[in-house]
């Protein structure tokens, strides 16, 4: 009868097989926070380089540089990679100077692709732009234009800046293809738009 009694080893054995499902679980969740919380800082990203793409202030209109350093100081990402109007440009360094919210890694670099294009709508009634195959009504994707024109149209048709940012999310395995089974390994993408001003 005494061995009925004695309860600690029954203790041990309900932790070695509950302890790692706790463990599992609480991974599972850092895990999970950590892509919405990147997920977060990307979209607030493209929407801040969509702004400084579509801004024009008396006649200076905003360069590529303009973009990179809007994304390198939304992101904290070490390197960025630029394509504008399917060109690929070479990828830079990056030096972020605020200490706001940036990109969370557990291994490796953050490189921030981004992907610009210049979108034209035409509205209804109106012609597209010379060089340009639009019909009204639509918004359409061209090449002709890599950012926002030096003249606008007031009443006719209107460009739109496209910022779409992309960033490779590892996960706490660093890749790993037995723990993290590819849910979480994966590309996190922001799409925004804006008309130009």
């Amino acid at each position: 009868m005494k061995f009925i009694s004695n309860e600690r080893g029954s203790v041990a054995i309900e932790a070695a097989l509950i302890l790692p499902v706790i463990i599992f679980l609480a991974l599972g969740m850092i895990q999970v926070s950590t892509y919405l919380f990147n997920l977060s800082i990307l979209s607030n990203a493209s929407g801040e380089a969509s702004r400084v793409a579509a801004l024009y202030t008396g006649t200076v209109r905003p360069t590529v540089t303009d973009i990179n350093s809007t994304v390198c100081q939304a992101t904290g990402a070490t390197t960025i990679k630029t394509t504008i109007g399917g060109v690929a440009g070479s990828s830079i360094t990056c030096t972020p100077t605020s200490s706001g919210n940036q990109l969370i890694a557990f291994s490796g670099t953050k490189v921030v692709n981004i992907l610009v294009a210049t979108d034209v709508y035409v509205p209804p009634g109106s012609t597209a732009p010379s060089g340009v195959t639009c019909a009204a009504g639509n918004e359409c994707a061209q090449s002709t234009q890599v950012l926002c024109p030096s003249a606008t149209y007031s009443g006719g048709p209107a460009y739109i800046v496209v910022v779409t940012l992309s960033y490779v999310f590892n996960g706490l395995t660093g890749g790993s293809k037995y723990f993290d089974l590819g849910v979480f390994n994966s590309t996190i993408t922001s799409t925004s738009k804006m008309t130009c001003l």
